[in-house]
Formats: structure tokens, sequence, C-alpha cells
């Protein structure tokens, strides 16, 4: 399976996180590229992501429980550095 890249956008539970992943189609009628994001939770053991990381994923064949269906294989921490006035 391809490896999926996405956004977390909520680490408020125990050792799991949601993901935001964008994908981009093209519509036959409308001649156009639709973006539609796609969000699913993974495993997070160590509790070490925050919201804003970005996150790589390959789905595993067992499921861990009902809504979470992926673990995490590595995530890197995006720093947003502010201008100083």
């Amino acid at each position: 399976m391809k490896p999926v890249v996405g956004i977390v956008v909520s680490n408020k539970m125990q050792k799991s996180v949601v993901v935001a992943v964008d994908r981009l189609f093209h519509h036959k009628l409308y001649n156009r590229y639709i973006k539609r994001t796609t969000k699913f939770m993974a495993h997070d053991e160590n509790d070490q992501c925050n919201i804003g990381d970005r996150y790589s994923k390959i789905k595993t064949p067992l499921k861990i429980i009902e809504r979470k269906n992926c673990f995490m294989l590595n995530y890197r921490s995006l720093v947003r550095v502010g201008r100083e006035t």
C-alpha cells in the first residue's frame, strides 16, 4: 500500500491521535481538481505527537480497536518560527 502523509489535528486522547489526510482528484464533468480531507485515528504509544506534526503511515493488517486502524510509523515535528518585531 502507498504511504499516506497527513497532519495531526488532535492529540487529546491517551495513546491516540487524529490525522487529517488531504487528497486531490480530477472531476471529469467540471474539469477541475477537488481537494478532499479524510480523518483517521492512529496509535501513538508514547504520546509524543503534537498538533501540526507531519505524519506518515502504512496500514497494518490487524486492527487495534474498531476505529483505530494503523500505527504511528514516523512523524516529523514542524517548528513554526515567528518573526521578532
